[in-house]
């Protein structure tokens, strides 16, 4: 059964406790991921690599560019000739010869093997204390080294956490752990490693070939997944229509019904939003896919965003004081986001609070000096201070920043016409193009499906519905020209007619492994579905 997350996020030894579905989005997870509270990283330890050939060698053997790295470091792995995973973590440049490499503890002996193995005359040498206990701490910070956690903008601290969920958040945040998400010898283009840690333009290192083979062609067919499951589900082999779907890799109770599963999926069940009939030995569910993580905020930017939406929800419940608190900390994860300074003003003025007000837009003028709002909002304050004179000064730059606003949106217009004009242009020469290979081949489907987009593009949807109709005369199965036909029979306002054929193209698509369109057609359908409803 799915482990519960009690209000601590602990794991509870009897299966599917009744929990409260919201205590899962918020609280109990957000004191991590916003509040810098450290997760232990108990099976992972750091290790030192020295040497003059240190950058060379590992230029050679791993997956991205060392020459290239960033401070914040990347996610690297090491393929074995087939492009199967030997070892992986986190590298960042720490001199002019040495880096620091994170890595599940269990694998530093795969990296000695591979110096050992490869490294004859090269000046490499590593170093590391396994009795260091280290923990990530989610977000920014002043004093520690910021590192990018596979996805994730943190930091480490050299701290023994007592903390015991680190599995859990870092499932949710699709970080790769050693003997669930990700396993030795696994293909590489089957774990989130494939997006994280691999660099397709890089050139030449062991695996490549394979890797990128896979890739090119229609990608892995197991992925990870997410599945937001209604039922009763277990971690093991799944299936759907009789076919081996995929395996549930950990899964977490919400409440007595529901649960948030990680999964490797096949492609054809990988569609984003759309909803299956899973089945296991024990009996069968009901399950929406989205793509992994499940946590979707993994940059300080996004964070910032994630904690703003959650201040305006508590202002908006009259709970002041709770909305500037997670204000102030959605600043500390992005000093330039410029909406969290104006709201903060905003609330400070409502408590009467005006000196408070004028320091908080007057920090909001430093971040985007054209802000019309800042000196709006100061020119009211002020006045509600009796300060006339500041108040009409504020009130005029105001107007005047108002009048520059003009300026630049009217630019904007301008370079929108031009952009316009040019893709007018570029229709008309492609029109031609196509009705030239037309007069020659009738029935060629990328004419067929270029004049189609193009007439659809200039709203002439009944000849562009005949066009694609040709299309797919030629080729049925054209995922392109079918999600097209769909876009034209919603047009034409044929709802149903839409719908039929985006629950036919989803199919298609996601068997043949097209997944862009595939997810384009269920977005539209599902919001048909809704509108119906």
């Amino acid at each position: 059964m799915a482990r519960a997350l009690s209000s601590k996020i602990q794991m509870q030894p009897t299966p599917v406790a009744v929990v409260s579905r919201s205590l899962f989005n918020l609280e109990d997870l957000s004191k991590y991921r916003y509040w810098a509270q450290p997760v232990s990283l108990s099976s992972w330890a750091v290790v030192t690599i020295d040497g003059g050939d240190a950058l060379s060698w590992m230029e050679r053997q791993l997956t991205q560019k060392i020459t290239e790295l960033p401070s914040s470091g990347r996610a690297i792995a090491r393929l074995d000739r087939v492009a199967r995973i030997k070892y992986y973590g986190v590298l960042w440049p720490a001199g002019t010869t040495s880096f620091k490499l994170l890595l599940p503890s269990q694998l530093i002996s795969n990296l000695e093997e591979d110096l050992e193995k490869f490294v004859i005359m090269e000046d490499i040498k590593i170093n590391y204390d396994l009795n260091q206990k280290w923990s990530f701490v989610f977000g920014p910070s002043q004093k520690a080294h910021l590192i990018n956690f596979f996805g994730e903008q943190g930091h480490l601290i050299e701290l023994e956490s007592s903390e015991k969920n680190a599995d859990i958040i870092f499932s949710l945040c699709s970080i790769p752990q050693l003997g669930k998400e990700i396993t030795l010898n696994e293909l590489v283009n089957e774990t989130k490693l494939n997006e994280y840690a691999v660099d397709y333009s890089k050139g030449c290192f062991l695996g490549q070939e394979t890797a990128a083979k896979i890739e090119t062609r229609r990608g892995a067919n197991l992925y990870p997944s997410v599945l937001k499951i209604v039922g009763e589900a277990k971690s093991g082999k799944i299936f759907c229509d009789d076919k081996a779907a995929g395996e549930i890799v950990d899964i977490f109770a919400i409440s007595d019904n529901e649960s948030i599963a990680m999964v490797k999926l096949k492609r054809e069940w990988r569609v984003e939003n759309s909803s299956h009939n899973f089945k296991q030995d024990h009996g069968e569910f009901n399950a929406v896919v989205s793509s992994a993580p499940y946590f979707k905020d993994g940059s300080n930017e996004e964070k910032s965003l994630s904690l703003y939406h959650q201040a305006v929800k508590f202002f908006e419940s009259a709970k002041e004081e709770i909305a500037l608190t997670y204000l102030e900390r959605a600043i500390e994860f992005d000093p330039a986001f410029a909406d969290a300074y104006e709201v903060i003003g905003v609330i400070y003025a409502r408590q009467n609070k005006h000196e408070a007000a004028i320091e908080w837009m007057d920090k909001l003028l430093k971040v985007n000096s054209k802000s019309v709002m800042a000196h709006t909002n100061k020119s009211l304050a002020l006045m509600k201070l009796g300060r006339i004179e500041e108040a009409e000064e504020e009130k005029s730059l105001a107007t005047v920043k108002s009048f520059s606003a003009f300026g630049d949106e009217a630019k904007v217009k301008k370079q929108i016409e031009e952009e316009k004009k040019k893709k007018g242009q570029d229709l008309v020469r492609r029109e031609s193009m196509f009705q030239q290979v037309l007069d020659i081949d009738e029935h060629d489907l990328i004419a067929l499906f270029g004049l189609a987009d193009i007439y659809f593009h200039r709203e002439s949807f009944e000849k562009s519905l005949s066009l694609v109709n040709r299309a797919l005369e030629a080729s049925p199965k054209h995922s392109q020209s079918i999600l097209l036909k769909g876009k034209l029979l919603e047009a034409l306002n044929r709802a149903q007619e839409a719908i039929d054929i985006y629950q036919t193209g989803v199919k298609t698509a996601s068997a043949q492994g097209e997944l862009m369109p595939a997810n384009e057609m269920q977005s539209r359908l599902n919001q048909l579905l809704n509108l119906k409803s």
